[in-house]
């Protein structure tokens, strides 16, 4: 799944405008939509959504940590695969 959901991401990533202040948009997105999805997955009680939530997260802290490093693909990367996870999770969620 990671590598799927990774090659995915690396796909939609070439439309996307690589900058430090693009990639960083992307991962406060990624919050907003977090917390809004986070809440729906503790209601639902569901562990497959509770786990793909975690597994977003990871993702996005992962992202923060290589655009800190200036490695602006590999962010963007794992943001959009973050997203993906979020996606499920909230599907997952019911």
């Amino acid at each position: 799944l990671a590598r799927r959901l990774a090659g995915r991401a690396a796909a939609a990533s070439q439309d996307e405008r690589l900058d430090e202040t693009g990639v960083q948009r992307q991962i406060e997105r990624f919050d907003e939509r977090y917390d809004r999805i986070s809440e729906r997955v503790a209601d639902s009680g569901s562990a497959p959504a509770r786990q793909a939530l975690e597994r977003a997260r990871v993702h996005r802290e992962r992202a923060a940590n290589l655009l800190s490093e200036g490695k602006l693909e590999a962010a963007l990367r794992q943001i959009k695969a973050g997203f993906d996870l979020l996606a499920a999770a909230n599907d997952l969620a019911g």
